[in-house]
């Protein structure tokens, strides 16, 4: 707020002018006394007058371009600035001044010739060295940009800019440690900003600290309460912790302060599909899809948020959509690691001898969905012809008993969650990785990063993400003939490896604590149709069916999951089912409960029945291990998998093509009381010895695969789909 004796100032040097109105200094001290209280028009005018008393005044004209920038005339600040270089070539800060201006204009060549001519005239410029790092930093030209903001912090080391701006880069490339330390010191040096405490709050999620993740975004709310970046961390937090109410009321916040704050929004649009809240549906697949297209086609730079392809399985969009973000996706991590890939100069054509060495790179050696599945592969592999390595990227984990199965099971077993993607990648190159698995793709934690530096000669994707990464780094995805058939190809960069079956499942453990129907308020005369999936899985298209289903089916009930502490799911999912005709208490809500005991309790289930557009995977797996599971194909790896998984299990009947195959299936088990029997003794007599639950067979499929990959490398042989 001005000051009584600065309007006194202005006052007295309006009355000076009108003594003097030829003397160009007056106009010039009354446009610099404007520019720092904020009156622009009237610092405009004054220089504007300067200038006509004095036409070689380049430093009016300099003064006079940035006023018309803070004004967001760009195109005449340009003129002005171009004069005041006219007059005054060597003017190191017309030059600057000048390359922000046709940075405000998109014509960022233009740019930095200028901060390079201002650097040649005044070297220790710090503020055109810190924009200079920032041009190079937007192209992923992240060498360069360290050099210049190195050079900035040498000449001023307080200066917060370039301090944080070289935290950026560290986080881009991975060294999460001294990005968090030189994030740290932006926050000690301007505790007044709110970037460096979101950013702060980015590593730590990054790291798997929630709380403290947490914790320093509401610090940035303190500073500034409507900070969209803060809410939208807010919300990503909440969401990870299945507390979707509030994620939905941090992520409304973002968007309040901003309303185009994009991961906000389309955030906002698969939380909602979370707590099975339709009533935005349509107007929520529009926006997702309509910001998916945007981000595939627009330009994209350093600064610009990412659409995350994992998202996209929320709706159920056409492959081309998942192709065009996924390819987008990999692009930009391509642009980002492509000088570091060329400064590493890995050399995959090196001599090798002895076993072929298998690496296998996860988030999730941990309880989780894929580890559920694959703990006990890794203890499988014939070591007469193999080495085994596993990469992991999370937070090591004391005492899991999903973990401790990786780490007994393979040969060498790494942590590198907190190592750059450089050293990430230099750790697997000079452990002569042959064939590279990712167990990841684009999920939570993952580094696809350290793909794209092409850590070993021969990379595929397996189970972790069911979909195309749209990579050219990533030859391969792995899944069998119901997973991944032909008329999937168009939607992929990979390569098709066909195994026998796409998945061999560890044994599921199952509590044996007593259970009865009664502890889960099912009744025990009904019917009961369960789907313990996340909830998220769960759409219009699929619930339609079921309430079909539950109006042939008068005994019937249908057993879903309600994670949330609100109940919301339930509340949103019965009056949908109201809404259709259906007794809201038919809808049983489970809550969540450790993992053993949510595989036992699918025992007092009769029949699972799968959803559409995101299938079941782990799930699938658990259920099988008591009843019969019900699956209808999509067009998509995540609308097959449990197709897959069912067969194996050597229950191919339970397989459907459309919805009415589903229904009447669904239908003619509930209904007929001999055919379910006979349905529940075939698979007590085949689940046993299925393939799904043969691991030895799958592993060695595995490995034939693993070894046809590196031959065809090692021979010169192109890319190509093949059958194992």
């Amino acid at each position: 707020m001005e000051s009584a004796a600065e309007n006194a100032s202005v006052l007295q040097l309006q009355r000076a002018i009108q003594e003097r109105p030829n003397d160009p200094e007056l106009q010039r001290n009354l446009a610099l006394l404007s520019i720092k209280l904020g009156k622009l028009d009237m610092a405009e005018q004054a220089l504007s007058a300067a200038i006509a008393l004095q036409p070689g005044d380049a430093a009016s004209c300099n003064d006079l371009g940035t006023v018309y920038k803070k004004l967001e005339r760009y195109g005449e600040a340009e003129q002005a600035l171009r004069r005041a270089l006219r007059l005054q070539p060597n003017s190191a800060e017309a030059h600057y001044n000048l390359a922000n201006v046709l940075t405000e204009l998109d014509r960022a060549d233009e740019a930095r010739q200028h901060l390079q001519r201002a650097l040649e005239i005044q070297p220790v410029f710090a503020f055109a060295w810190h924009k200079l790092g920032n041009y190079f930093r937007k192209r992923e030209e992240y060498a360069e940009a360290r050099s210049c903001y190195s050079r900035a912090i040498k000449i001023d080391p307080n200066f917060v800019q370039p301090i944080f701006s070289l935290g950026l880069v560290c986080q881009a490339e991975g060294e999460i440690k001294p990005a968090l330390r030189l994030f740290k010191k932006a926050h000690d040096l301007a505790r007044h900003l709110p970037k460096p405490y979101v950013a702060i709050s980015n590593v730590l999620f990054e790291l798997g600290e929630y709380e403290a993740a947490m914790n320093w975004a509401h610090k940035a709310l303190k500073v500034r309460p409507g900070f969209a970046p803060a809410w939208s961390r807010i919300g990503d937090i909440f969401g990870f912790y299945s507390r979707a109410v509030q994620a939905i009321d941090a992520y409304e916040n973002a968007l309040k302060a901003d309303p185009k704050h994009m991961h906000a929004q389309y955030s906002l649009t698969f939380i909602r599909a979370m707590l099975c809240d339709w009533t935005h549906r349509d107007a929520d697949t529009d926006l997702f899809k309509h910001i998916a297209t945007d981000y595939v086609g627009q330009e994209h730079s350093d600064d610009t948020p990412s659409v995350s392809p994992l998202h996209l399985n929320y709706f159920d969009f056409e492959p081309e959509v998942h192709l065009g973000v996924g390819a987008k996706y990999a692009d930009l991590i391509e642009r980002r690691t492509i000088a570091l890939r060329d400064r590493l100069q890995f050399n995959h054509d090196r001599p090798r001898e002895g076993k072929l060495r298998i690496g296998y790179i996860s988030p999730d050696f941990r309880t989780h969905a894929v580890n559920t599945i694959l703990h006990e592969m890794y203890r499988h592999h014939d070591r007469d012809k193999y080495e085994i390595y596993a990469y992991s990227l999370v937070k090591p984990e004391d005492n899991n008993f999903y973990r401790d199965n990786v780490i007994n099971g393979v040969d060498v077993f790494v942590d590198i969650n907190q190592d750059s993607h450089e050293a990430s990648a230099r750790r697997i190159y000079d452990d002569r990785i042959d064939v590279l698995i990712d167990l990841g793709g684009y999920t939570t934690h993952a580094r696809p990063e350290i793909g794209a530096l092409r850590a070993a000669p021969v990379q595929a994707q397996y189970l972790g993400y069911l979909d195309t990464m749209g990579a050219d780094w990533i030859d391969y995805v792995i899944g069998d003939e119901t997973c991944l058939p032909h008329e999937l190809e168009a939607g992929y960069r990979e390569k098709f490896i066909w195994l026998p079956n796409a998945v061999g499942c560890s044994a599921m453990r199952l509590s044996d604590k007593p259970m009865k129907r009664a502890d889960f308020g099912l009744p025990d005369d009904a019917f009961v149709f369960c789907n313990l999936n996340a909830p998220y899985k769960i759409d219009p298209q699929v619930f339609d069916v079921w309430c079909r289903l539950l109006k042939a089916v008068p005994n019937g009930v249908l057993w879903l999951q309600d994670m949330t502490n609100e109940k919301q799911i339930s509340a949103n999912l019965r009056r949908e089912a109201a809404a259709r005709g259906i007794d809201p208490a038919r809808l049983v809500f489970a809550d969540k409960m450790p993992l053993d005991e949510h595989n036992a309790r699918f025992a007092l289930a009769d029949l699972f029945i799968d959803t559409f557009s995101f299938g079941a995977g782990a799930t699938a797996v658990g259920a099988l291990m008591s009843i019969p599971l019900l699956a209808r194909l999509g067009d998509r790896f995540a609308q097959r998998l449990a197709g897959s998984i069912v067969r194996s299990a050597g229950l191919p009947e339970l397989v459907c093509t459309s919805d009415e195959e589903y229904l009447e299936k669904a239908i003619h088990y509930a209904s007929d009381s001999q055919a379910y029997s006979r349905l529940r003794s075939k698979l007590h007599d085949v689940r046993a010895e299925s393939n799904l639950y043969n691991m030895p067979h799958f592993v060695a499929s595995m490995e034939r695969a693993c070894t046809q990959m590196f031959n065809r490398w090692r021979d010169g042989a192109p890319r190509e789909h093949f059958k194992v």
